[in-house]
């Protein structure tokens, strides 16, 4: 009887592992755990920012770390449900300052307008991908 439940306990952890790299996989860089969280997605906004900003490696990993770190912690306010929306407004802007002043310690004024000019195209990339995903669906 032992053997029967570990052979069943087995085989649901490796499916179910299974099915999250399968997710992982088929989704591009945002689905089945992309986001802030997932590191190739630091390695691509890393790349874009050596080839575009023309940052050395030390540069690009301090501004990707600073910009996924931000992300995060700005999805996790809009996310938050015990706070009024001004709340959520007033919070959302003292972390973009905060961010902002991170990102001038690190960079030129060209360099930050390329950035939020990079960041910008980003953002729109990913809601036209998210609009034809919709799309497929249904």
């Amino acid at each position: 009887m032992k053997k029967l439940i570990l052979a069943l306990s087995i085989l649901c952890l490796t499916t179910n592992a299974f099915t999250q790299e399968t997710q992982s996989n088929t989704g591009g860089l945002r689905r089945g755990g992309g986001g802030a969280g997932n590191p190739r997605v630091k390695e691509v906004l890393k790349q874009k920012l050596i080839s575009e900003l023309n940052l050395t490696e030390v540069q690009a990993d301090s501004v990707a770390a600073i910009q996924m770190d931000a992300q995060k912690n700005m999805r996790a306010l809009k996310m938050e449900s015990s706070l009024s929306p001004e709340d959520k407004e007033n919070k959302l802007a003292e972390m973009k300052d905060a961010r902002n002043k991170k990102l001038k310690a690190l960079l030129t004024d060209e360099q930050i307008v390329k950035l939020q000019e990079m960041m910008d195209n980003m953002r729109k990339n990913r809601e036209q991908g998210d609009v034809k995903q919709k799309e497929k669906q249904e």
